[in-house]
């Protein structure tokens, strides 16, 4: 069964020894701190079966009730028998408690494993329902790969 811990930045960099699932991900051009930059976030898990991590998330607040939501996970997963519905749970206690009107996350536009994942989670891409492949943001990302902004709206309290 897939368990939550609390996120470690070696757990993001197992991920990266591991291989990541992310296309274009390049060790490179990431910063020199980038694992310890992404404990910073407001909230952020690990998601750990039998022993290994197979994933790491969380959110970074960009102003009160508007966070942006990262996640990595390993190149294998879609092959392992795990059901990240503990993961799905989690976002949505966070939104709750932290009352998150927009979790928003731009995802590469090709990265099919990560899309399919983000929209079972609830996210759906910005201009939804009305443009349902959502906007391009053009040479979004630092290799000049597109990216579609996924979110999820809840009205606040």
């Amino acid at each position: 069964m897939l368990e939550l811990i609390d996120y470690k930045p070696e757990h993001a960099e197992e991920i990266e020894i591991a291989g990541p699932n992310e296309s274009g991900i390049c060790r490179a051009i990431l910063p020199d701190n980038w694992s310890e930059l992404l404990s910073q976030s407001l909230a952020a898990k690990t998601g750990v079966f039998e022993g290994r991590v197979l994933g790491c998330g969380g959110l970074f607040e960009m102003w009160p009730g508007t966070v942006e939501a990262w996640f990595t996970m390993v190149k294998d997963i879609a092959h392992l028998p795990v059901t990240p519905k503990i993961v799905k749970r989690q976002l949505y206690i966070w939104i709750e408690e932290l009352n998150l009107g927009r979790v928003q996350a731009p995802l590469r536009a090709d990265w099919p494993i990560g899309i399919r994942f983000a929209e079972w989670l609830g996210f759906r891409p910005d201009g939804w329902p009305e443009v349902p492949e959502g906007v391009r943001m053009r040479q979004y990302h630092y290799d000049g790969a597109d990216a579609i902004m996924y979110s999820i709206i809840r009205k606040r309290l």
